[in-house]
């Protein structure tokens, strides 16, 4: 009662990066350090030898509330202060007096990790032990996608009109002007006019752009066939592997296969280093907000998503994040709204219940993934519902064993007239879906107070 509870994401988070990190361009020179010199100890950033992607041995502070360097265990990306931990809970774990019992060695990990990410890191208190090898790039380009995301954010902003809470000539003409000024977007009055499907076209292109660069290459492929010549030149060729031949007329078939993985070839715009360096400097952005809101006092984290972050904080205190209208910056989500309840029960499944600020009518969001939230599913699935099986999840289970439906917070939907293709005969039917949706943290461990605590934690 004493608290706000504030949801906010960033505009644009990614072409946000793009448009203003420094990029690594050309070819790196390769670094492999002799096994007699790879023993370290870096705990500044100014320690750091290299500019670009480097292979260390990393330990985790034993205490922090937001952790800094990702890794992948059993499939998830964690980020954890604890490798031991980490695999040894795969499914997180409901534990009083949780304290992490590993030494260093337990707890570390090799990661290969992004200059800026690790100058981060070691700022908050991680050490470097050992260094295997890096790439360092000697150049760098500040502006390699600025134009293309002013062009293409110029035609997402006119086809939006202008940000809400931008009102008066005076105020239009001064968030054009600090458009052009901070990031090169020139905006022009007359084509402020609000256009859904240029909106979208233009939001596609600033965001696929980065991800061109690590298209996977290995995916499977399906071609129809309806000449036995061109289905033996497939069946003889051996740079590929066929995973299945399906019949979908007297005179056609559907062919699947995949490329080996010797035999595959890099696609013509891959670059790695890209993708991932813009991925490294927006997780940085989310960090750096989420890093404010863990130091301000009387404010918790809630949840975190890759480019949106909700918290509490104080009601007799301002909101220790600013928003603004532009691009990277924080905006509120569900203005008009007050938050008055959050439940979290897993990645990407949360709901919230909100009052609205002008006649006090309580709405509720609700969030699964995986999940169609339609008419029939919300009479079963819905925030009381989904509250009430998010805490019996966190106390362990539910009063009645037996009753395996709920059985730690289980809650088993069914959709009537769910949508299926079916790609052999061309059809799409309308069949009977079932679902499960059960809370599930497997990021952490549920500490006593409801709370998650990181993996790790002493």
């Amino acid at each position: 009662e004493n608290h706000k509870i504030a949801y906010l994401d960033f505009n644009s988070l990614y072409p946000s990066t793009i448009a203003t990190t420094s990029f690594p361009v050309g070819h790196p020179k390769v670094h492999v350090v002799p096994l007699a010199e790879q023993k370290v100890y870096w705990t500044r950033s100014e320690q750091i030898p290299f500019k670009g992607i480097l292979k260390v041995f990393i330990l985790p502070p034993i205490k922090l509330e937001v952790p800094v360097i990702p890794v992948k265990f059993d499939e998830r990306l964690l980020f954890p202060l604890c490798r031991k931990c980490s695999l040894a809970y795969p499914n997180g774990a409901n534990i009083k007096d949780y304290r992490c019992p590993h030494n260093d060695d337990e707890r570390g990990w090799v990661s290969t990790c992004t200059s800026i990410e690790l100058e981060e890191a070691l700022n908050v208190g991680y050490r470097v032990t050992r260094f295997y090898r890096a790439l360092h790039y000697e150049k760098w380009d500040d502006n390699l996608f600025k134009n293309y995301v002013a062009e293409f954010m110029a035609i997402k902003i006119h086809a939006s009109g202008f940000p809400e809470g931008i009102e008066g000539k005076e105020n239009e003409e001064n968030f054009m002007k600090e458009c052009r000024e901070k990031f090169g977007i020139e905006l022009q009055r007359e084509k402020m006019v609000p256009d859904k499907a240029m909106r979208y076209i233009s939001k596609l292109m600033l965001n696929s752009l980065w991800g061109r660069f690590s298209l996977r290459n290995g995916l499977s492929k399906s071609v129809v066939i309806d000449c036995p010549i061109e289905l033996g030149e497939y069946d003889n060729n051996n740079s590929i592997e066929i995973q299945s031949i399906d019949t979908l007329t007297k005179e056609a078939i559907l062919l699947t296969y995949k490329q080996k993985e010797e035999f595959i070839v890099e696609h013509d715009t891959s670059n790695m280093v890209i993708s991932l360096w813009t991925t490294s400097a927006a997780r940085i952005r989310l960090l750096k907000a989420m890093q404010k809101v863990a130091d301000s006092s009387g404010c918790n984290l809630l949840y975190g998503d890759t480019d949106s972050i909700l918290f509490s904080h104080p009601k007799d205190m301002e909101c220790p994040l600013q928003t603004g209208p532009h691009l990277g910056d924080l905006a509120r989500e569900y203005i008009g709204s007050e938050i008055k309840e959050y439940v979290g029960g897993a990645c990407k499944a949360y709901a919230l219940k909100m009052e609205s600020n002008k006649n006090a009518k309580i709405s509720c969001v609700l969030k699964v993934r995986g999940i169609t939230l339609t008419a029939d599913v919300c009479k079963i699935l819905h925030f009381d519902s989904f509250k009430e099986s998010v805490l019996q999840y966190a106390n362990g289970g539910c009063d009645n064993e037996e009753d395996d439906d709920f059985d730690k917070g289980t809650i088993t939907v069914e959709n009537p007239n769910f949508i299926r293709r079916n790609l052999k005969d061309g059809m799409v039917y309308s069949t009977k879906m079932r679902k499960v949706f059960r809370p599930i943290i497997q990021k952490g461990i549920i500490s006593n107070d409801l709370k998650i605590v990181n993996f790790g934690q002493k």
